[in-house]
């Protein structure tokens, strides 16, 4: 009964999180490329675009992107986000299980990796539950894991993934992050 109840809620409470996010409130940026930008020059990927449709039976929702994703995730992030070409907040729903999903594309698989990094730094920084970030292997992806949070990243080429799952089993969460990383390989 709780697994069927669950994802209604949590789809109700994403909305809720959306519409309390709006860049109406939120002071703007100027160290990002704008969404314009993206559709005119097409060297610039669209991070929303970047994964697949559906996973493991989950279908995808573009929830917020470009400027309105940045300043909604720098609102729950201590420290700076820095050198964002594009960014998105993605949820993935379907068989009683939900994920939220953040893709942030750099302009470079350095400067990915070098953000990704900082970020560990940071968690341990500051403390907490962050403060247990390890390194995990999901099958053949090397991430982080924030255990209590059940929370995933990574760092592939021009990206950064970061992964909220709830509903999904450890086999699961694996091919989650196995699909997401072969697209972005590709």
């Amino acid at each position: 009964m709780f697994r069927k109840c669950i994802l209604p809620v949590l789809l109700l409470l994403s909305v809720l999180v959306t519409a309390c996010a709006s860049t109406e409130h939120a002071a703007p940026s100027d160290d990002n490329t704008s969404t314009a930008d993206v559709q005119q020059n097409p060297s610039i990927i669209d991070a929303a675009n970047v994964t697949p449709d559906e996973i493991i039976g989950m279908k995808k929702f573009v929830v917020m992107k470009g400027e309105e994703a940045l300043e909604f995730i720098k609102k729950t992030h201590v420290g700076e986000i820095k050198y964002v070409e594009d960014i998105a907040v993605l949820h993935y729903a379907g068989n009683d299980s939900f994920v939220v999903l953040w893709v942030t594309v750099y302009p470079s698989p350095e400067v990915a990796k070098n953000e990704t990094e900082k970020m560990v730094e940071s968690m341990k920084k500051f403390g907490g539950i962050w403060a247990a970030v390890r390194p995990v292997k999901l099958g053949d992806v090397e991430a982080y894991r924030v255990p209590e949070k059940e929370h995933y990243f990574f760092a592939e080429g021009r990206y950064m993934v970061y992964i909220m799952p709830h509903g999904l089993s450890g086999d699961e969460i694996v091919r989650f992050v196995e699909e997401i990383y072969k697209c972005l390989k590709s």
